[in-house]
């Protein structure tokens, strides 16, 4: 009896190793099979990500990885291959570019682990290249007053480089662009912001949160007279529209190409994106000593430390020379000048000499 137990547990152990066999066979055999541009094609339909984003993805697959896996199978594709299109990559374009490109296919090959299509992912030792982030690059308050009055007189109140970089300096151009009529709170002189527009697709804001941002008497003046522009036809219609269509801005780069870029060639400034409005609202903000808690509550950050990473200058440059008085005040005068370290004792403190020795003063202790 009990041998004919240890033939059934035989019997199943056998049973199971073929069983494990014939899997890891169907999982070689499917890797073999299941070719990079249709599984890559079926992650991309998988992803419940943003339009821009699923865009960006998108491109980055069709024009850099399917050109060279396109018809490879995925478990065929291997780790050094990747770091040579990398390598041509950087040649040509920055690293953040290539570092974006990297995503999806990072996405693509994490599916397949998944699906256990393979057992290891080539790009999971493809480390990110750096790149240098780009600095604010804010207007000085007389280019600011230049491209107002500028783009003021060659187009309409309704244009959002006009009145609305017065009116919408904390809002990022997407979120000025959709921003309406009914948000604005005129009692309490506040507007909320909970949406915006990207490739004339209207979604919440970058950082997925409704925020309620203080207006000035100077933004409400402004707001006042463009009511005649735009709320007349709706409450819920856009606050700033396109002043040729007079239709709502179906997405940023509309306004910033023929009308923000022209208006800064006309006028001779550097060009720079119309993201730098923000910027430069943020930093005069912070020069004149409001609390960075609160710009950064009005710029739409959980908290100060993007504040801090990206305007620290501008904090520095705040204080009129008020903190490093402190800190002369904490560590004394200059070092060839003689202090008295207790009642009755003074030091004098060694300066450099002519060949670059140190000539000591006499000590009385």
């Amino acid at each position: 009896m009990d041998r004919c137990d240890n033939d059934d547990d035989r019997d199943d152990e056998g049973d199971r190793d073929q069983a494990e066999a014939e899997q890891q066979a169907l999982a070689e055999l499917e890797a073999e099979t299941v070719y990079f541009c249709d599984f890559a094609d079926r992650w991309l339909d998988s992803l419940t990500v943003e339009k821009s984003t699923h865009s960006c993805y998108l491109g980055a697959t069709e024009e850099v990885w399917k050109p060279h896996f396109r018809d490879r199978p995925v478990g065929s594709i291997r780790p050094s291959e990747i770091m040579a299109i990398v390598a041509e990559l950087a040649r040509r374009v920055t690293g953040k570019t290539v570092n974006n490109s990297l995503i999806p296919l990072r996405g693509v090959f994490a599916a397949a682990l998944d699906d256990e299509i393979i057992d290891r992912a080539p790009t999971l030792n493809i480390k990110s290249l750096k790149h240098q982030a780009p600095k604010p690059d804010p207007f000085r308050v007389e280019e600011m007053d230049a491209i107002i009055g500028a783009s003021t007189i060659a187009m309409t109140r309704s244009s959002p480089t006009g009145t609305s970089s017065r009116s919408a300096q904390w809002l990022r151009p997407s979120e000025q662009i959709v921003v309406r009529w009914s948000d604005i709170d005129w009692n309490g002189q506040t507007i909320r912001i909970e949406r915006a527009r990207v490739r004339a697709v209207v979604k919440s804001t970058k950082t997925s949160s409704i925020r309620d941002v203080d207006l000035t008497d100077r933004t409400l003046g402004v707001l006042d007279r463009q009511r005649s522009y735009s709320l007349m036809k709706d409450a819920d219609a856009p606050i700033f529209e396109n002043p040729s269509s007079r239709l709502p801005w179906p997405d940023v780069q509309d306004q910033r190409k023929p009308y923000f870029h022209p208006t800064l060639l006309r006028l001779g400034l550097r060009r720079r994106d119309a993201y730098q409005i923000r910027r430069t609202f943020a930093t005069l903000a912070l020069m004149a000593g409001v609390n960075p808690a609160y710009i950064a509550r009005q710029l739409g950050h959980a908290n100060t430390a993007m504040l801090f990473k990206h305007y620290s200058r501008s904090i520095d440059g705040a204080d009129a020379g008020r903190e490093k008085s402190k800190l002369n005040g904490v560590f004394g005068p200059k070092l060839d000048q003689k202090v008295s370290i207790l009642p009755g004792v003074s030091q004098s403190f060694g300066v450099l000499g002519s060949e670059g020795s140190e000539k000591f003063g006499e000590a009385r202790w």
